[in-house]
C-alpha cells in the first residue's frame, strides 16, 4: 500500500521551489560538465540517465542546486517519492 505522505511533502517542496522561482531551465553553470546532456536527458523523459549524469555534475560541483533540483525532479517523475525529497530539500537550503 503506498503512503500519500511522501507524494504531499515532495508537491509540497515542488511549489515552494516554484515560488521560490527554482524551476526553470534557463541555469546554464559555468564548468566543465555535460549540463546540456543531463538536461536533454530529463525532457526527453529518460529520467534514470539524466539522474547518473546530474550526480557527475554533483561529483564536480556538490552545491549545484538547479542538479539537485532536477534530480529530485527525476525521481518524482520515476514514481520514487521518498527518493524525490532530500535532492529537492538540498535545492531550497541552497537557493
Amino acid at each position: 500500500m503506498m503512503r500519500a505522505w511522501p507524494v504531499a511533502r515532495v508537491l509540497c517542496l515542488l511549489i515552494a521551489l516554484a515560488s521560490a522561482g527554482a524551476v526553470r531551465a534557463t541555469a546554464v553553470p559555468a564548468a566543465p560538465f555535460d549540463w546540456e546532456k543531463a538536461i536533454s536527458l530529463y525532457k526527453q523523459g529518460r529520467y534514470e540517465e539524466a539522474i547518473r549524469e546530474f550526480e557527475q555534475v554533483l561529483a564536480e560541483s556538490p552545491d549545484h542546486a538547479d542538479s539537485l533540483k532536477y534530480i529530485g525532479l527525476a525521481w518524482f517523475q520515476l514514481k520514487e517519492h521518498a527518493r524525490a525529497l532530500e535532492p529537492l530539500r538540498r535545492t531550497l537550503e541552497l537557493k
